[in-house]
């Protein structure tokens, strides 16, 4: 994991005004994560990657991130950093708006972890 690009994607979402998860919150997520190393994490909403690049640090042995984002122009650029950070093989981006799909739904029974706008909500 590169972690000069991640604090790069970091400070260009902040400069874009792009919502990203703020440290605090991340600290307190990555603690409960780093706690229970999930196999698999579904996050709603993938903005520019930033936190699913951050929380891919914490899965288990071959463990996978699914994350789900609406607009394509931040899909392309989530896939981008993603690339960048050296992560690509831990992290899925999927494309439609999750409540329209019912992509929830189909993840949360294969999920450990769920993230929906940076909050932590449920654990199976």
């Amino acid at each position: 994991m590169n972690k000069q690009e991640i604090e790069n994607i970091k400070q260009k979402a902040l400069e874009e005004h792009i919502p990203i998860i703020m440290d605090d919150t991340l600290d307190v997520i990555a603690k409960y994560l780093k706690e229970i190393e999930p196999k698999r994490i579904l996050e709603i909403g993938t903005a520019v990657g930033y936190s699913a690049i951050c929380f891919s640090e914490f899965l288990e042995h071959n463990g996978r991130i699914d994350t789900i984002e609406r607009d394509n122009e931040r899909v392309n650029e989530a896939k981008e950093n993603i690339k960048k950070a050296g992560v690509e093989e831990k992290i899925h981006i999927y494309e439609g708006d999750a409540e329209r799909e019912k992509k929830k739904e189909v993840y949360i029974v294969k999920c450990t972890v769920v993230v929906e706008e940076h909050s932590v909500v449920g654990r199976s």
